[in-house]
C-alpha cells in the first residue's frame, strides 16, 4: 500500500516525533534559548516508523518495474519529436504524483519516399522514347497506386506534383504535396537495329552522331 511496511501493524507512530515528522531543538545561546525545527533524524520526517519492512520496496514504499503501454502517434508527426505522456512517469511512493514519460519518437526510412517538410517526394524512371513520345504510368503515392500521365516532350527533371497528397500537418489537417520527379534514362548497350533507327532519327533531325 505504499507504506514501506509488510503489514498494517508494522508501522509504528515515531517515538522521538510524535509522529510530527519534526523535532524541536533548543540551543543556549549568549542571549538566551533558541529554539529550532528539523526533520526528525528517526523517520526521516515520515512520522511513522516501519517495524517490519516490506521485501519488495525494502520499507520505501516503492519500486522500480517495466510495463508497456500503447500510445498514440498523431499523424504527421518528425523523426526526433517527442511525445509526453501524462502520469507514466515515476513515481516517489504514497500520496505522491507520477511524473511524465517522454517518447522521442524515431521514422524509419521508406525504400521509396523521401520527406520534405510535409511533402513527399519521389522519382518515376521512364525511356527517352517515352519521354519524347509520352506515356502513362502508375506510381506509389501514400494513397495507394495512381496513374500520372507523362507529357509528350518531357524533359529530364520535370517535377509533376500532386497536390495535398503529402503529409498531414502535425496537429492540423492540412496536406502537403506529394512531388515526383522524373528520370530519363539512357540505354548503355543498344542492338544494332535500335543503333540504326536512332541514326536515322538524327539524320531526319540533321542532328551529328558518332
Amino acid at each position: 500500500g505504499g507504506t514501506g511496511a509488510a503489514d498494517d501493524g508494522s508501522v509504528e507512530t515515531c517515538p522521538k516525533c510524535g509522529g510530527m515528522g519534526k523535532v524541536r531543538i533548543t540551543r543556549q545561546t549568549m542571549i538566551g534559548s533558541v529554539i529550532t525545527t528539523a526533520t526528525c533524524d528517526m523517520c526521516n520526517g515520515t512520522g511513522k516508523i516501519v517495524k517490519n519492512p516490506c521485501k519488495k520496496c525494502r520499507g520505501q514504499g516503492h519500486h522500480s518495474f517495466k510495463r508497456k503501454i500503447k500510445v498514440d502517434i498523431p499523424a504527421g508527426i518528425h523523426d526526433g519529436d517527442r511525445l509526453r505522456v501524462s502520469g507514466k512517469g515515476d513515481s516517489s511512493g504514497r500520496d505522491s504524483i507520477r511524473g511524465d514519460l517522454y517518447i522521442t519518437v524515431k521514422v524509419e526510412q521508406h525504400p521509396e519516399f523521401k520527406r520534405d517538410g510535409d511533402d513527399v517526394v519521389s522519382e518515376i524512371r521512364i525511356s527517352f522514347a517515352q519521354a519524347a513520345l509520352g506515356v502513362t504510368v502508375g506510381a506509389d503515392t501514400l494513397d495507394g497506386k495512381e496513374k500520372i500521365r507523362i507529357k509528350p516532350g518531357t524533359q529530364p527533371q520535370t517535377r509533376v506534383v500532386l497536390k495535398s497528397r503529402g503529409f498531414v500537418q502535425l496537429n492540423g489537417y492540412r496536406r502537403g504535396n506529394h512531388v515526383i520527379n522524373i528520370m530519363v534514362e539512357i540505354p548503355k548497350k543498344l542492338s544494332r537495329h535500335e543503333k540504326e533507327m536512332l541514326a536515322d532519327y538524327a539524320r531526319a533531325r540533321k542532328e551529328p552522331v558518332g
